[in-house]
C-alpha cells in the first residue's frame, strides 16, 4: 500500500511540475517568478496543515 501511494504521488507530482513549466501561461511582468507560486503555495499549505495535525494529535494524546 505504501509503495503504491508513493508511486502514485511521484507520478502526480511529476505531471504537476510538467504542467506548471510547459502549459501555464506566463504573466509578462513576472515571468518565471509567478510560476513558482503554483508549486510553492500548495506545498506550504500542506506543510502547515501537517504541523497542525501533529500538534492536534499531541494535544489529544
Amino acid at each position: 500500500m505504501n509503495l503504491s501511494l508513493f508511486i502514485l504521488s511521484a507520478i502526480i507530482m511529476t505531471c504537476n511540475i510538467i504542467w506548471i513549466i510547459f502549459f501555464t501561461p506566463m504573466v509578462p511582468d513576472q515571468e518565471w517568478a509567478q510560476k513558482i507560486f503554483y508549486l510553492h503555495v500548495p506545498l506550504a499549505w500542506s506543510g502547515f496543515l501537517s504541523y497542525f495535525f501533529v500538534m492536534l494529535s499531541g494535544i489529544l494524546y
